[in-house]
């Protein structure tokens, strides 16, 4: 059985049942948010949300001001998760963020771009990879724990993540990419890090199968929630939201 949690009901605010105006997760786009400082009133929207749901909406919440704390922002994560949204198709990321796919662009744009909006299309973009081949040869998936990491990657079905970090000393500072894609191999791997980045980077950089968070370089650009992400699509390849994933994170910091 499935648990069900009713928001913004409270417990200290009686009210009348047959007044109660009951609402399912797709009708959550047409409501307005009332004040919350306010008492609780017997005519107050009941909203109908799963534990997941509840979920999403806490963890976009917390990765949002999170991410203005970060960096230093002036702008309000309320306002933000208030606000319209180009990247939610014009709802804001407290009905939108229900949906898993509004929920993984929020968590997306937030962990791996410098912006506070973006159209539809851009984030597939952001998120896609035209080099990952979706006709790739199926390998028979292994068993045993014994072996490495890299290893067990390479024994699962078509594409799996691979990671690749980067570090630059130089005068005008101390560069860090970090890059993330679906590939059948190493090389195909490198093969899109230089398409994106050149020959030199490609040929230096550190490429690994699956996602290592404690590396110096990820620790340093991701976000908690990006980590998070990686970590899932690792763990499990074959889902769709692995399906074409592609980003690159760049960062240069002053000397």
């Amino acid at each position: 059985m499935q648990d069900w949690i009713d928001c913004p009901a409270s417990a200290m605010a009686p009210f009348d049942p047959a007044r109660v105006r009951q609402h399912h997760e797709s009708d959550v786009q047409s409501i307005s948010f009332c004040d919350p400082l306010e008492p609780d009133s017997p005519s107050d929207i009941r909203i109908t949300l799963t534990h997941r749901q509840l979920g999403r909406l806490v963890f976009v919440a917390a990765e949002t001001g999170s991410r203005f704390a970060r960096e230093r922002s002036s702008y309000d994560p309320a306002a933000w998760m208030a606000a319209p949204r180009s990247l939610f198709g014009g709802r804001n990321a407290l009905t939108a963020c229900v949906d898993r796919t509004m929920f993984m662009r929020a968590i997306v744009l937030h962990g791996a771009t410098a912006v506070y909006d973006m159209a539809p299309q851009d984030m597939s973009e952001l998120l896609s990879s035209s080099d990952c081949d979706d006709e790739a040869p199926i390998v028979i998936r292994h068993a045993d724990r014994s072996l490495k990491r890299d290893d067990i990657a390479l024994m699962q079905w078509g594409p799996t993540l691979f990671t690749a970090t980067y570090a630059e000393q130089g005068q005008d500072g101390v560069l860090h990419v970090f890059f993330a894609t679906m590939a059948t191999d190493e090389g195909a791997a490198r093969e899109q890090l230089r398409e994106r980045l050149g020959g030199r980077v490609s040929s230096i950089a550190t490429v690994r199968a699956g996602f290592d968070p404690s590396q110096p370089v990820a620790i340093s650009l991701l976000s908690e929630a990006m980590a998070y992400l990686l970590a899932q699509i690792t763990h499990e390849p074959n889902s769709a939201l692995a399906a074409g994933f592609n980003v690159l994170i760049e960062h240069r910091f002053d000397q």
